[in-house]
């Protein structure tokens, strides 16, 4: 979080859905101990549909602050990852890219956690890119600032387990620079033995 204050995420509604309907959107609000509240930030998908927040993570690379928002948003026909990134220079708040990423269109992604190695961001969760019904950790990364105007993620790393359900939990990274280590972790799932704690490392070369 910011050394002078404090992040929240949470889905809030009603969007811009006409009524009745409500669909809610990924909502932020940048806290800092003098000034309270500083910013608030929104994050609509392109559809219009329900977006979750999941985890939320700060930078800075000494001049310009960051603000990263993970999730899922919903996409014609699933769910998806939804990451967005808000900078801030000079006082003022903005987005400055925002992607959503599934390997398979059509079928559910969703991110649970972010980490930052610098200003770059890893995210991780769960994603059926192989077989409908099980899910497998699907972790990726963003550069600070990835090629307009897809944003796409640089690498993506799908880790199948033994053929049952793979929930990945959390994400972290190593101290190495500029590539640091990935370390993910969650649980899988393997018939005959049940479910297990699974932990990756994924060295960047």
């Amino acid at each position: 979080h910011p050394p002078d204050g404090g992040l929240a995420a949470m889905s809030g509604g009603p969007g811009t859905a006409a009524p009745p309907a409500i669909q809610y959107d990924y909502a932020t609000i940048v806290y800092t101990t003098t000034n309270g509240a500083q910013a608030f930030l929104d994050y609509e998908d392109w559809y219009g549909l329900d977006d979750e927040p999941s985890d939320i993570q700060w930078a800075t690379d000494g001049e310009t602050q960051y603000v990263y928002v993970t999730g899922r948003v919903t996409m014609p026909g699933g769910f998806d990852y939804g990451t967005v990134q808000y900078r801030s220079s000079g006082g003022g708040w903005s987005t400055a890219w925002r992607n959503a990423y599934g390997p398979v269109s059509g079928r559910p992604d969703m991110a649970v956690n972010i980490a930052i190695a610098g200003t770059d961001a890893y995210v991780t969760g769960l994603s059926t890119p192989v077989t409908v019904g099980n899910w497998d950790y699907l972790t990726i990364k963003y550069v600070s600032s990835p090629t307009p105007p897809t944003y796409l993620p640089t690498w993506a790393i799908i880790f199948p387990g033994m053929g049952g359900h793979n929930a990945a939990a959390a994400i972290c990274t190593g101290n190495q620079s500029p590539k640091p280590s990935v370390y993910v972790t969650g649980t899988s799932f393997q018939t005959g033995w049940g479910q297990d704690f699974v932990t990756l490392r994924y060295k960047q070369n």
